[in-house]
């Protein structure tokens, strides 16, 4: 075996590639004896192991700036495009106007003066008389279609300002806007770009009337909350099927089963977002009494829903947990409870509205965790 060979292998089989064992186990042989491909595999083997590099913490709020910026500056062409093409109409019925004007007095044929002043009077005079009148409804007509026009251009402008845009981006483009939010704040309570697109009227499931979208892009995987870090970085030989969820994502388009892989690690899963593309999601754990806790929730069919209660619990109805919670101690610096008559094996609850650099994350709901196996 020769030093091109035996480095491939090697390379293959760090990338999950399937690989036969005696054929790696003769390429190792040769790497041990020729330092050249021995300095190779430690290098290639120190870069397997380096994190992976994260992006700047303001990536998804400079990448959807410019999106937006991009879709004013169209919206501004194509109105400005349209008010032209209506001023040229209205110009060619002003020039019938004129025609109607030579008809009924010879001496209007006589171009004006350039900057010569207009007699309104005698215009008025002109457009009353009876010869006129069929052009003067076209004019009115025409005049009354512009103002429809720049009135639609105006409101259209407005709902762009407060960013009700009425056109959404492609698929692909707000899945990598998603993910770029999720993978800024892997090193923080986990928190995706709102989409702003979406009317403020209408409320998810999750959400809470008058909250904030949550700022993480939550999904609900077996039961347990998982939120977006970034795109897929796994071989596809390293997955294995997992079981599917419901989900819209981060788009305006009803929700939709979507199949998920478990990864090599045992706190994230990998989803099929249905484009083609994967996208890596991390369980959301907590600590409490030296263990570790996973958030649990019903279905959340969107980014913009919050992780609730899971079936067929019922928040409680009172702030310090009464009558079905009772407290616990605290958890990673807030407060945590435990149903009536049982331990924090049976899992434990958190109150609303935590701080931002809480795994709740500033949820507005009630959360509950139970403890990881």
């Amino acid at each position: 075996m020769d030093c091109q060979d035996a480095q491939r292998i090697i390379s293959e089989a760090l990338d999950g590639e399937q690989v036969a064992p005696a054929t790696v186990r003769e390429a190792k042989e040769h790497c041990a004896g020729c330092p050249s491909c021995l300095g190779y595999v430690k290098t290639l083997a120190a870069a397997h192991r380096a994190p992976l590099p994260q992006p700047p913490a303001d990536l998804a709020d400079r990448v959807m700036a410019r999106v937006r910026k991009e879709a004013d500056e169209i919206a501004v062409k194509q109105a400005y495009a349209a008010a032209a093409a209506a001023v040229a109409a209205e110009s060619a019925v002003t020039g019938a106007v004129a025609g109607g004007y030579a008809e009924g007095d010879a001496s209007s044929a006589q171009p004006l003066p350039e900057n010569a002043p207009v007699d309104v009077k005698a215009l008025w005079a002109r457009l009353k008389r009876p010869e006129n009148r069929r052009t003067v409804v076209i004019w009115a007509g025409a005049a009354a279609m512009l103002l429809v026009f720049v009135g639609v251009v105006g409101i259209a402008g407005v709902n762009a300002i407060l960013g009700g845009r009425g056109t959404e981006a492609t698929s692909a483009s707000k899945q990598t806007a998603a993910y770029d939010s999720g993978a800024a704040q892997e090193s923080a309570p986990q928190v995706a770009t709102p989409d702003t697109s979406r009317d403020s009227s209408s409320t998810d499931q999750g959400s809470v009337a008058g909250a904030p979208a949550p700022s993480a892009s939550y999904i609900v995987a077996a039961g347990s909350v998982y939120r977006l870090v970034g795109p897929n970085t796994y071989a596809r030989s390293n997955l294995t099927t997992g079981g599917t969820t419901t989900s819209s994502l981060g788009s305006p388009d009803p929700p939709k089963s979507l199949a998920y892989y478990l990864a090599p690690e045992k706190n994230r899963v990998v989803l099929d977002d249905g484009t083609a593309n994967l996208l890596v999601f991390e369980l959301v754990t907590r600590d409490f009494a030296g263990r570790q806790f996973a958030l649990r929730s019903g279905d959340i069919t969107s980014y913009r829903a919050w992780p609730t209660m899971p079936p067929p619990m019922q928040p409680p109805a009172n702030a310090d947990g009464a009558p079905q919670f009772q407290p616990a101690g605290t958890s990673m610096g807030v407060p945590a409870f435990v149903q009536a008559g049982t331990t924090a094996e049976a899992g434990i609850a958190i109150g609303p509205n935590t701080p931002a650099t809480d795994p709740a994350g500033g949820n507005p709901n009630w959360t509950w965790w139970t403890p990881r196996k």
